[in-house]
C-alpha cells in the first residue's frame, strides 16, 4: 500500500467516523483502528481478485504505461484453443492494437520478416481451427 493509499484509508475512517450518527466519544479511537482495519483488509482483497484476474493477461508494450490496455482472458483463451504458440498470440494482439510490425519484431527480439510470417501462420491457424479457410 503506498502513502497516498495510507492517506486515503485514514481519510476515509475518519468521514466515516465524522457521519456515523450514534458513535461515543470515548469509543473513537476502537472505531476508527476497526475501520481502517477493514478498509486495509478490502483493499487487500481487491487488489488480490485484480491480481488474480490478470495474472493470464498479456500487456502490449506502450511507451506509456498508463496507456495499457489488458486483453481479455477469453480472446487469448480462444487464441491458444486454436493452437497458436506464444509468440503467435503476441504477434495477434500487438497487431491488433495498431503496433507496426518493426516495433513487434523489435519487442520479440526478431527480424519484420520473421514477425510477417508469423501472423500469417497464426491467421491460417486461427481460420483452420474456426472451420473457415
Amino acid at each position: 500500500m503506498a502513502i497516498h493509499d495510507a492517506q486515503d484509508a485514514a481519510s476515509e475512517a475518519i468521514l466515516r467516523a465524522a457521519t456515523h450518527r450514534n458513535l461515543k466519544r470515548d469509543l473513537l479511537p476502537q472505531f476508527l483502528a476497526t475501520v481502517l482495519r477493514r478498509i486495509c483488509v478490502d483493499e487487500f482483497r481487491r487488489l488480490d481478485r485484480e491480481r488474480r484476474s490478470t495474472c493470464d493477461m498479456w500487456y502490449p508494450p506502450t511507451s506509456n504505461p498508463t496507456e495499457t490496455i489488458p486483453i481479455k482472458l477469453d480472446v487469448l483463451t480462444m487464441l491458444a484453443k486454436a493452437g497458436l504458440s506464444k509468440p503467435e498470440r503476441a504477434v495477434v494482439v500487438m497487431r491488433a492494437y495498431g503496433h507496426p510490425h518493426t516495433e513487434i519484431a523489435r519487442y520479440l527480439n526478431t527480424t519484420v520478416r520473421t514477425t510477417e510470417v508469423t501472423l500469417s501462420r497464426a491467421r491460417a491457424k486461427a481460420r483452420q481451427w474456426a472451420g473457415v479457410g
